[in-house]
């Protein structure tokens, strides 16, 4: 730290810090708020060591864990989705069928509104009533 308290003004007073522990404590601050991504390590008998970090701010292993713990509930999140989409196109063909319909009534400019084919009054009509009438079609009676 000698050698960067020789070498450090105080932005505020524009002149050299009083010590090596005041440059020490400005190198410390700097990096508790994020204005320097670096470390201070003190090994024994010797200066401290200022690494710096290449790639930004260097967390502690409690915020690493925490941004893991987040990434990993994100993560999960998405994979449920997937695997929820993926079954309803694998096994669903109702929904592949909607789709379909939805894609084209877009593209007929109809979105939400109901088109010509999604009645099914063109197929084959059925007897109600001759169930009715003892089991007879058509209302054919003896």
């Amino acid at each position: 730290m000698v050698d960067i308290h020789n070498l450090t003004q105080s932005a505020e007073i524009g002149s050299k810090l009083p010590n090596a522990a005041a440059v020490e404590t400005l190198v410390q601050s700097m990096i508790a708020d994020g204005t320097l991504h670096a470390t201070l390590s003190h090994p024994p008998n010797q200066s401290p060591v200022l690494t710096f970090s290449p790639n930004g701010p260097l967390l502690t292993e409690k915020q690493t864990q925490a941004a893991l713990a987040a990434s990993s509930t994100r993560i999960k999140a998405l994979t449920e989705e997937i695997k929820t989409t993926d079954r309803m196109l694998m096994y669903e063909k109702e929904y592949v069928n909607y789709a379909k319909k939805m894609k084209k009534n877009a593209a007929a400019g109809l979105e939400h509104g109901v088109g010509v084919n999604d009645m099914d009054f063109l197929g084959e009509d059925e007897d109600l009533m001759g169930s009715l009438c003892g089991g007879e079609k058509n209302g054919d009676v003896d």
